[in-house]
């Protein structure tokens, strides 16, 4: 948790997004966030969370959700998250697996009922609003 903490204030300082890996511990990571009144976006990495996390979360920060391989598994949490996403608050990913990145764009597009150039436009901005400076 110090570790984290000090990512935290390093995110807060210059003033960039912090990428997080979260499992299992929502309620740590939104406690966290309030004691150190982050303001930066924090991109959940490989997000697969329930529907219910994914809400919640949805509700009460500024989180970014990153969605990779997970889509791609009929019985995946990822595949009903990726559905209420705004445009503006998703990623997609390969995180190394090996999967092309079209392929997750595919899954994607079907699940939020969208075609793949306007989803890549969604993700263009995302990106653009998180990193180019």
């Amino acid at each position: 948790m110090e570790a984290f903490l000090r990512q935290i204030e390093l995110s807060e300082r210059f003033s960039l997004p912090l990428v997080v890996h979260c499992v299992r511990a929502a309620s740590d990571l939104l406690g966290a966030r309030s004691r150190r009144a982050a303001r930066q976006t924090w991109i959940l990495h490989g997000w697969n969370g329930s529907l219910a996390q994914t809400e919640d979360l949805l509700g009460r920060t500024d989180f970014v959700f990153s969605f990779g391989a997970s889509l791609l598994h009929p019985g995946s949490k990822s595949r009903e998250g990726v559905a209420i996403v705004p445009d503006d608050r998703i990623l997609l990913e390969t995180d190394d697996s090996g999967i092309a990145i079209e392929s997750i764009e595919q899954e994607a597009s079907l699940l939020r009922e969208t075609g793949i150039t306007e989803l890549r436009g969604h993700l263009h901005a995302t990106w653009n609003r998180l990193f180019e400076r």
